[in-house]
């Protein structure tokens, strides 16, 4: 496949996008999206000229997305040639999540016993919108998502630990983890398994669930 083919969708940032870094996080996650997808095939190069008309940007943060990609593995820089998608290994996806799960079972320990009453009860409130969510929702599905594990991470995360989750989010497509588990009664669950151990203070089984979910 021409690596123009996957420039041809639509993209998810305009000209009207305000502010540099979010010109840069937006470039950065349609570039990611494409590897993922399997639009951008490993060994191929970047255009970085088509990729900037497509998005309707300068060519800055262009490059600067795709040095956040580089620091993410997905891109390889070759001097004097430009970017190249990098060879993606199953393995590379394990140990993301294996980091992740790590990271995020730590600010769920923390929280165990720094959270409030009144989070508690806001994320019983989230599970139960998530639960009444259409199945082809995924904006509204993810959202909620998102804010469950904010109020946990916020709880009990510094702001370094907060930083590295984030990083970890952001570094693979959200809708690569929707598409392999949707909103299935077995997240939903783990969910409330994390509540109930929140609740209960239980350190380590906040930490378990979160790191399994």
């Amino acid at each position: 496949m021409n690596v123009d083919e996957g420039l041809d969708g639509d993209a998810p940032v305009s000209a009207h996008s305000s502010g540099r870094e979010t010109l840069r996080h937006d470039a950065a996650e349609y570039v990611r999206e494409l590897i993922f997808s399997g639009e951008l095939k490993p060994g191929r190069r970047i255009d970085q000229d088509r990729l900037a008309l497509k998005l309707g940007v300068s060519k800055l943060p262009i490059r600067e997305a795709l040095i956040t990609l580089k620091a993410e593995g997905l891109v390889e820089g070759m001097a004097r040639r430009g970017a190249f998608v990098a060879p993606l290994r199953v393995l590379d996806i394990e140990d993301h999540y294996q980091i992740y799960g790590l990271l995020s079972g730590l600010a769920a320990r923390r929280a165990a016993t720094a959270i409030s009453s009144e989070e508690i009860g806001e994320l019983e409130r989230i599970v139960d919108k998530m639960s009444s969510a259409a199945p082809e929702s995924f904006e509204l599905r993810h959202s909620l998502h998102r804010q469950f594990h904010s109020i946990v991470n916020r709880a009990g995360g510094s702001r370094r630990l907060r930083a590295a989750i984030r990083d970890a989010a952001e570094s693979i497509p959200s809708r690569l983890y929707s598409k392999q588990r949707g909103q299935s009664d077995e997240a939903l669950a783990e969910h409330r398994r994390i509540i109930a151990c929140l609740r209960a203070q239980d350190a380590d089984g906040a930490s378990r669930e979160t790191a399994a979910h």
